[in-house]
């Protein structure tokens, strides 16, 4: 009979949209950045930074010129996130989409972005590309991040599935969120929507109760 229940709830929420909810209540273990420098190669580019709109409290501006390109992907860039900084700051468009979470399955690009310590400015920002699945077997929700580059706001650089070795978020529907967990984190979407030619899914990564940032993943027209 739970097994039953448990079905039909998620095909609720595959049946419709996905939108904000309540906050979470409980986190795993703090975990540790394993991710490490890697050699550049020659799909890594650095331009100049002409934009300083977005300074630290010590008067530098975080490099989001850094980029990515990889044939059959698309191009990836830390600033092609900072349209979703606005969706956070003012609001989704009152004109967005929200399409069902049974069609998120596919390629997306994602932005992770974690501030462990405000006053000494401790980030830590990586983008790469993320494969959204649903198992209807198992009745669960999984994202597969494939890291690609990553930043401490000052220096960028090159990352790869065999150094990160992320394994699979899995999850389902909990309070409002598709809540995933793994590498001892935990993912949670709030808000999947589509507007001008992409889609975009909004949310939060926890690595314990006192440290977290926001997880953002988008797909569509460049």
């Amino acid at each position: 009979m739970k097994r039953i229940l448990l079905s039909m709830v998620l095909l609720m929420f595959l049946v419709c949209g996905c939108s904000s909810g309540s906050a979470v209540s409980n986190t795993e273990q703090n975990s540790e950045k394993t991710i490490q420098n890697s050699e550049s190669s020659e799909r890594l580019s650095i331009e100049p930074v002409t934009d300083t709109s977005d300074e630290s409290e010590n008067g530098e501006s975080p490099d989001r010129s850094v980029f990515w390109q990889e044939e059959g992907k698309g191009t990836l860039s830390f600033e092609a996130f900072l349209e979703m900084e606005t969706f956070v700051t003012d609001g989704i468009p009152e004109d967005a989409e929200y399409p069902p979470v049974r069609e998120m399955p596919g390629e997306w690009k994602y932005d992770l972005w974690i501030l462990f310590d405000p006053e000494t400015y401790d980030l830590f920002e990586e983008i790469g590309y993320a494969d959204f699945e649903i198992d209807y077997d198992r009745e669960l929700l999984i994202i597969k991040l494939h890291p690609r580059l990553a930043s401490d706001g000052y220096e960028a650089w090159e990352e790869s599935d065999e150094e990160v070795g992320y394994e699979p978020f899995e999850g389902g529907f909990e309070d409002g969120y598709l809540k995933l967990s793994g590498n001892d984190a935990i993912l949670l979407i709030s808000n999947y929507f589509a507007y001008e030619g992409r889609e975009y899914a909004l949310g939060e990564i926890w690595l314990s109760e006192e440290v977290s940032g926001d997880f953002w993943m988008y797909r569509g027209q460049e």
